[in-house]
């Protein structure tokens, strides 16, 4: 065979394998995506939650970062919902460096509610351990257990409202503006802290042990800054987002419970969960967490508890 004709041969053989290639890696794609979402889990009675349908967000945030899980090992997702029309942001009274705060009118960041889907931002949920926490960590958390977190200050705010931040960890308070601030919480079980820092200077904080609570955080020079610390040892924490959604990944298969809190509320004593009102104890829920994804689906929460 001539030479010429030899190498269109072989070039036409690359491309129909290598379209092969590429349609079963989409397919395979789908295939996986699927699964995720189709996961069925039985129901459980009272407040020891399984699956339920969740909202278009929730599902998206699925898509975009959650995978399967390996067996004994599952991830936990939900969306707590304020059940009521979304209050309206509040602007905060400045009394100190105005002109250069003024830039980023601040505001009222205790109940922050989207207005589109009702999701509830900021509200916490970590797994009860006990004083003496035996509770397995999965590998897939190791390379952050030593990382540094940041809570910055930044626009004559904290960022973020609600930090979270492991003993094993270390805490770097920033000052990303042009205006010194000082960075102060009361801790219970750690030494209180308050932390000055001039624009573009960074301060280092330790925690030698887990807190029961989320601590506040405040700045004295600028009264209307607020935040809250969240101090545990181990990994399984999570803050609900922008959507009211959240998701702890890779905890280990069993039954745990977990505690839920939120700044303007405390603790809830109740959520509804499809139409039905489910009573928590000091705001704990049971979860048995299987292989795969368990899903709390919307925990609607009454506007009534924030008042």
């Amino acid at each position: 065979m001539p030479i010429r004709r030899l190498l269109i041969v072989t070039v036409l053989a690359c491309s129909v394998i290598g379209g092969w290639k590429s349609t079963q890696s989409r397919s395979d794609s789908k295939t996986a995506t699927n699964g995720l979402i189709d996961f069925e889990l039985a129901t459980r009675p009272q407040h020891s939650f399984v699956s339920t349908d969740e909202s278009p967000q929730t599902v998206q945030l699925a898509q975009a970062q959650s995978s399967a899980s390996e067996p004994g090992w599952g991830h936990l997702r939900g969306r707590l919902v304020f059940d009521g029309p979304a209050p309206e942001p509040q602007k905060l009274e400045l009394n100190k460096d105005i002109e250069f705060c003024s830039k980023h009118p601040p505001v009222d960041e205790s109940l922050v509610v989207n207005a589109e889907n009702q999701g509830l931002a900021n509200a916490v949920l970590w797994l009860q351990t006990g004083r003496s926490s035996n509770t397995p960590v999965h590998a897939s958390y190791q390379k952050a257990a030593e990382e540094n977190v940041t809570l910055k200050n930044e626009h004559c705010r904290f960022d973020p409202h609600v930090c979270i931040v492991r003993t094993s960890q270390t805490l770097v308070i920033g000052n990303a503006d042009a205006v010194g601030h000082n960075t102060a919480a009361n801790l219970l079980r750690n030494f209180p802290f308050n932390a000055v820092t001039g624009p573009d200077a960074n301060v280092e904080q330790k925690f030698g042990m887990p807190e029961r609570k989320p601590a506040k955080v405040q700045c004295s020079i600028h009264p209307w800054m607020t935040a809250w610390l969240v101090v545990t040892d181990h990994p399984y924490v999570a803050v609900t987002d922008e959507n009211g959604g959240f998701e702890i990944r890779n905890l280990p298969a069993g039954e745990h419970t977990f505690q839920i809190w939120h700044e303007s509320a405390e603790v809830f004593d109740k959520v509804t969960r499809d139409g039905k009102p489910v009573e928590l104890d000091r705001g704990q829920l049971t979860v048995t967490i299987d292989s795969g994804v368990t899903k709390l689906g919307e925990l609607r929460v009454s506007p009534a508890i924030f008042e």
